[in-house]
Order: C-alpha cells, then structure tokens, then sequence
C-alpha cells in the first residue's frame, strides 16, 4: 500500500523533499538533526544535543524536537551510505507500513480477526491527517503508541513483568520520536492508565498498582538524559511561545482526497478520515459495549476514555497549553488527533469484526471483508504531491567544500535572510561540518537572535566587533547575481576583512582581529520622564507603562502589515540626547532589539538613527537573559524634542509589538 500511495521515485527519494508553499524548511531541519546525530553517534555520542548551529548557544539541538528515536534508526542506512535527504525519506515512506503493522497487532490482539485488524492498520496509518504531515517525521513516527498500548493492556490483565517491561519500553522509544507527541500521548495514557487502576477486574490489585505507579518512573528515568537539555533551557531561557493554534471543530470534517469530501463537497481546512471510517466506528463503538466478558467490556471502556481525552485535547483551545509551563512548545492542538487515530482504529475493527461474525458463510465473510477494505482505500485520501529540489552530490555549491576543507573547528556565519534560507544554511552545515552562527528550529533564544540580526548587517563596524568578541572567524554571503558580489568585493575597504574564497556569487571574508573596538560610549545621564508626554499608534494600551519602572509592565500593539506602529516621546522641550536605553519583559527581548529610533526636533522632519540597540552585556543575554539589566543604544548627542520607536519588521510582516521600558539619555555623568 505505501508504494501504491507514494510511487516513490529514486530522483524524489536521493534529492527532494515534501514541501509547502514552495518551502521545505521544517523537513530540512529534521533532515540536519538526523544528520548530525547519526555523526554524533559514531564520534562524540557525549555532545548529541551540541546542535553546532546558532553559535554561541548550548544544547541548540534542544531548540526543536531532537529526533533520537529517528536518528537511531536512520544509523544504518547512514552507515550503508545513503545521504541524509535519502535517510529522511525513506523514514517516512517506513513509517506507513511500520505504523499500520503496529495497528494490526493490537487490534488482533483484542477483536481476533485478521480482516478487521488489517483494517484497523489502514484506519491508523493511511488517513488524511498522515498524509498532508509530510515534513514532520516526528508525528509520522507513530508506530510505538500501539505496542505500548498493547502491552499496557497485557500488564494490566496478566500482572507479568515482562508485559510491564514491554509496556515501559515501548514507551519510551515513543518518547523519543517528538516530544509533540510524547506529551499527548503521556496524557492520554494516564488517563487510560487511572482508569485501569480503579476498574480492572483483576484479582492481583497490589501488583496492578504498583506496576502502574512504577511504570511512569522507570520510563522518566530512560529519558532523563534527552529531557534534561530541555529543562535547562526552560531555566534560563525564554522557552515559551506566545501564539497558538486552535484546531475547528471542523478540523475533523473528510480530509482531502477522501470519496466522502468529494460527494458531499468538502472545501477547506479539514483532516478527518472519511464517512466510511465515522460509521465502522460507529459500528464498532456500539458492538465493543456488548462485548460479554469483563475484560472485553473494560478494554472497551479503557478506549472510550482514550478516544474522548485525545478528542478533547485536540480541540482543547491553543491558550490552555501556552499557559502552562512545560507545555508551552505544544501550540499546535491538533497533533493530539494522532492519539486518537488508535482508537478510532480499534473501533472499527470491532465494527468490522462485528459485520463478519454475521455472515452467514466463509464466502461470504470473506467478500465482505474484501468489500470493508476496499471501501476504506477509497475515502482514505492521498497524499500531497508537492516536493521541493534539495542540492546533493555535485549540485552543492563547491563554497561548502572550500569550508570544509578548513582546518580546525572555525565558527562560520552564513548571512541567510528568511525561515528556507536559513534551513538550507544549517542542512549545509552538516555537509561543511563547522560550527554556524545561524539556524532555523522551532525555538531561538534571545542571544541567537540578536546574533543573526546583528550580522545581518555586515560588515558595518558594529558587526565586525561582534563577530570579532565571539570569535566568529568566517562570514559567507550568498548574492542573487555575480554583479552584486563584484559589487560587495569592490566596496571592502576594511582592513579586518579580506575576501578568503569566491565561487562566483558566493563570497567569504575573513574577519582577522578588528584593530580598534568600537569605542564604549561614556554612561548616560537618564533624562527625567515628569514633562514627557507619550503617543501610540496604533492607539490603545497603556503608554506610560513604558516609564513605571517596571519591565513586566509593558505597552503592546498588534497590526496589520503595512500598518502604521510606533510609540512617540515628546521631552517637553528640545534636549541634547544621545542615546536610548530600554528594557523587555523576559521573551520579549527580539522587539527591543529589532526597534529602530528616530529623532525629531519639532515632530514633523524626522531622522533615523543608524545605529542599533545593543545588550548591556552580551553573555548574559546568551546565558541568562532574564539577569539581563538593559539595551542600549548611543549615537552622536543632537538636538531632539521628540523621538519615536518603531518597529519595520512588524510594520511589514504584521504581528505584535511591545516595549518594557524607555530611557531617554542626555551628556553627562549617569
């Protein structure tokens, strides 16, 4: 079945990968983290979350889902020679038939029958929430879910060790493929598993609730190791998002490519399986509630329990999880609909299993049970056809190879602007091998941020010093067309940089020891706040929590793109001001260092300030950034009356905007 969905082709498997909107950044990431673990397995097993990309963060392997579980996995056909874009794709094509063989045991193991358990596996692994899930080889690596299950159920009935050793295990290989899935999956198997506590109708109830307390720990104690770099991060870093998706009701509505969406006229958003599906599991939530014997009627029980709490965290709104610490990174709901596949799957094993058992011959049993299956082929849906080229073999630009071939362990910077940029300059650096001072994941802490902001800007003097104070040795900069390399070369007159390699549009300089630091600026005289008056636009919040004293009282906006935001501060009179200090709330810290200044001496000619918001000290933004005291940013003392604060990639791309706190400097001794 999977090579009947997929007709996978070697071109497609060597050298593309599934994309959306032209981009694939979310399965290049992957593809870099398997990559560089299967490396770290074979020469420093110790440094695994040492990610080598965002420098100079640690454990940026922590900054998304690490994907061990895949990596491993992955090892031997890493070792037998397949690229990394191979590997990836040929995990994904592998967890169809692994996740639908996963499926069939476990349904057998509970409804008998091979024809219903052969359905349950298509149910589970071929469905339109899978299908159109392409780049994220975490949540297709669902195949440990069922086993763990069915060894769950096995302790439960037998008290055995060994089912709860399997039950352990198996648990935290599933773990270990995303903590998306991780997390739900916990959830929902502590639902499951209380409820076996309180109605399993079995004699040995000691056995059943120590094993059941004990089974959680011991699983903990195996993935400590991976779960320890996370809980550094959420420490020290800001590792929170503040924006969620809410999964509609109607999420759940046929998936594309299903009979069922296109008879009944299905347009939009929606990833449920088809009609044919809904009624089998109808059928078989029905059939499974008459089942004789205690242990079938609690079996049954335990998977409407699991189905109404998967159900429940798949439309539980996106806020719920974002307000809570450790759950925070789960912003998008709708990938606990995975968990629910399992029982909706069981259930309609049952309805087959229960369809079968009134044929009134062998024969036919068994058209039915071909009639079954070929029904749910047809409203399972297909996959997406879209894929995007990736460079391998030959077709990587010869300036990968150049860096290397660098000796030692040098720290390269890639100026890479947008999410597919950057994505394709981390998948390169598992090819080069030296360390970047870019990435792209699902989480960027402050310091990195600053760091690839502030490079962008090469090579201005500020970002010469800063690639010279973290010892950033090497800087390539990719240009659209061969004129606007020649065109760069021609305009260095630095003496601390020199062009080390050219490959026609691709340029690296050399950033030897900058001569001259730029000069500390003297401290600055905060300028008393008592006759200032404040301005936002848009207009809303509360403007004069930006001069409380207090950064977690902050003035916030949201617009549109293209809309017109700022906040403006009127001294009262024209001042001598050469500098603005601000501060954030912790994990707002990218606003204050993306906001630009002008200035203004009657409110109407403004000027733009060139220069850029520094932090008051850069290792403690890259450590321990809620220990940071401020940003700073100084310039030549003008004549001013109004300044403005303004944030340009707000106001183009949309989203929010907020300041903690503004101080306007003057001259003089603080």
């Amino acid at each position: 079945m999977t090579f009947a969905v997929f007709r996978p082709t070697a071109a497609e498997l060597t050298a593309t990968l599934p994309s959306f909107g032209g981009l694939a950044a979310d399965a290049l990431i992957y593809v870099w983290a398997i990559d560089h673990l299967v490396d770290a397995f074979l020469h420093d097993p110790l440094g695994l979350f040492d990610g080598r990309v965002f420098f100079p963060a640690t454990d940026s392997l922590a900054y998304g889902d690490h994907m061990i579980g895949q990596a491993v996995l992955g090892l031997p056909l890493a070792l037998l020679g397949a690229g990394p874009v191979l590997v990836f794709n040929l995990l994904a094509l592998a967890s169809y038939p692994l996740s639908a063989t996963a499926m069939f045991v476990l349904a057998r193991e509970h409804v008998g029958s091979l024809a219903a358990a052969l359905a349950a596996g298509v149910v589970f692994a071929f469905t339109p929430s899978r299908f159109h899930s392409p780049q994220w080889l975490q949540v297709l690596f669902v195949a440990f879910m069922p086993l763990a299950l069915l060894f769950w159920g096995r302790f439960v009935a037998s008290g055995r060790f060994r089912d709860w050793l399997g039950w352990v295990l198996l648990w935290a290989c599933h773990c270990l493929m995303g903590m998306y899935l991780a997390v739900f999956f916990t959830l929902i198997l502590g639902v499951v598993g209380a409820f076996g506590l309180c109605a399993a109708p079995t004699d040995d109830r000691r056995r059943l609730v120590v094993g059941t307390l004990a089974a959680p720990l011991a699983t903990g104690l195996l993935l400590l190791p991976t779960l320890l770099p996370y809980v550094r991060l959420r420490a020290t870093q800001p590792f929170l998002r503040e924006a969620g998706f809410d999964t509609p009701l109607d999420f759940l509505l046929p998936g594309p490519g299903t009979a069922s969406a296109a008879l009944f006229g299905f347009d939009g958003v929606h990833f449920g399986p088809g009609f044919v599906v809904v009624a089998l599991c109808a059928l078989g939530f029905w059939a499974a509630l008459r089942a004789p014997g205690a242990w079938p009627r609690f079996f049954a029980l335990s998977a409407i329990l699991g189905l109404a709490a998967s159900l429940c965290l798949t439309l539980l709104p996106a806020d719920v999880p974002l307000a809570v610490p450790g759950f925070d990174m789960l912003r998008a709901t709708s990938r606990a609909f995975f968990v629910s596949l399992i029982f909706i799957a069981l259930f309609v094993s049952h309805g087959v299993a229960w369809l079968l058992a009134r044929a009134r011959s062998p024969r036919a049993a068994w058209a039915l049970a071909v009639a079954c299956l070929v029904a749910l082929v047809l409203d399972m849906g297909g996959p997406p056809a879209e894929r995007k080229a990736i460079p391998v073999g030959d077709q990587i630009p010869a300036v990968y190879e150049w860096l290397r071939e660098l000796p030692g362990d040098p720290v390269v910077y890639e100026r890479a602007r947008g999410i597919e940029a950057r994505a394709l300059a981390q998948y390169y650096a598992g090819i080069h091998g030296k360390r970047l001072a870019t990435g792209y994941n699902g989480f960027v802490s402050p310091g990195s941020e600053y760091v690839l902001r502030r490079l962008q800007t090469l090579p201005d003097p500020g970002s010469l010093a800063l690639m010279d104070r973290l010892g950033i040795e090497y800087a390539l900069l990719r240009f659209p067309a061969a004129t606007d390399a020649d065109r760069f070369v021609g305009s260095l007159s630095i003496d601390a940089v020199r062009v080390a390699a050219r490959f026609g549009t691709d340029v690296v300089i050399e950033v030897a020891a900058v001569p001259e630091r730029l000069a500390a600026a003297m401290p600055g005289r905060v300028l008393p706040h008592g006759d200032w008056r404040l301005t936002a636009v848009p207009a809303g919040g509360d403007p004069a929590a930006v001069i409380d004293g207090d950064a977690d009282s902050a003035w916030a906006a949201t617009i549109a793109a293209g809309d017109e935001l700022y906040l403006e501060v009127d001294l009262g009179q024209v001042r001598l001001v050469d500098g603005v200090r601000a501060r954030a709330r912790f994990g707002r810290e990218q606003d204050v260092f993306a906001a630009r200044v002008s200035v203004s001496r009657d409110g109407q000619s403004w000027s733009r300030i060139g220069e850029y918001f520094e932090p008051a000290d850069l290792d403690v933004l890259v450590e321990r950034p809620r220990e940071l005291s401020h940003f700073e940013l100084r310039f030549d003392p003008q004549p001013a009356r109004f300044l403005r604060l303004q944030s340009p990639e707000t106001r183009f791309f949309g989203g929010s905007f907020e300041l903690g706190e503004v101080m306007v400097l003057g001259p003089g001794d603080s």
